[in-house]
């Protein structure tokens, strides 16, 4: 119960990461050139526009997209600009955390930009890895903060990329350094 608990708690913390530290973040890099991540989702919950939104070959460039090992699990969190393919144009963030073999944390957030709508979903599920591709999801919670009344529903998501995310622990510049901060504030407070 309390490696779940811890799980749930350095997953927060990822979406706190990648909300503060990759948050004002646009650049784009051509998909078929990605030098970091290629990632797609694929998200289900009732108040998103059509009940589910899909992003797909997200090019997440090498400075957006960090993995790192914290008190045991693996950590492999990015954000990249996505069109959709509902049609719309806004960021795929996503942080996922294994926690044993074939066991995950996967949190994936997904923006439709025009109209400033943003849903988050934290699921327990699947990891795979299935030669380069690395595929995790889940059923869990999605929550909408951009919505007038905040939504707090059953939702779920999937999650595949390709690549490779830039080593948190050797990466330079203030992105790595902010991030390796806010992941010492949450070990420091989840050994305490």
């Amino acid at each position: 119960m309390l490696r779940h608990q811890r799980a749930r708690l350095i997953a927060a913390v990822a979406a706190t990461t990648v909300i503060s530290v990759l948050g004002g973040t646009s650049s784009v890099a051509a998909a078929q050139e990605c030098a970091g991540v290629s990632a797609s989702a694929r998200m289900e919950a009732g108040s998103l526009p059509g009940g589910s939104w899909t992003a797909r070959d997200v090019c997440v460039a090498p400075e957006h997209v960090y993995e790192v090992d914290v008190l045991g699990y693996h950590l492999v969190a990015g954000m990249g600009v996505a069109t959709y393919d509902e049609g719309h144009l806004g960021r795929l963030a996503f942080a996922e955390l294994t926690v044993a073999p074939g066991e995950s944390w996967t949190l994936v957030g997904m923006e439709d930009h025009g109209v400033d709508h943003v849903t988050w979903t934290l699921a327990e599920g699947s990891h795979e890895v299935d030669g380069e591709i690395r595929r995790s999801g889940g059923d869990g919670r999605s929550i909408t903060p951009t919505a007038e009344v905040e939504t707090d529903e059953p939702g779920s998501v999937t999650l595949e990329y390709v690549g490779d995310p830039t080593d948190l622990r050797t990466a330079e510049g203030p992105i790595p350094e902010e991030l390796r901060r806010l992941l010492d504030d949450a070990v420091e407070h989840l050994t305490s």
